[in-house]
């Protein structure tokens, strides 16, 4: 079975999956498209050739989330 791609923008790594707002490519999907997503486990997490791969889906990689800034 071939994986789905989408990209993945404002995205984090929050232990083995990643969070953010996915954007699918052209596919039928249950889950709406631009909201907030939690991925399935990740496979394969390469930031230099801007993928992620999970059990279940290829994502482009888009901008990552910037962490809060600490304050004093």
């Amino acid at each position: 079975m071939q994986k789905k791609t989408a990209r993945i923008e404002d995205w984090a790594k929050l232990g083995d999956a990643l969070v953010g707002f996915v954007f699918y490519d052209g596919q039928q999907l249950a889950l709406p498209p631009g909201k907030l997503h939690r991925t399935s486990q990740i496979v394969l997490l390469s930031e230099e050739m801007g993928i992620c791969e999970t059990l279940n889906t290829i994502y482009r990689l888009g901008t990552a989330s910037r962490p809060p800034e600490e304050t004093p």
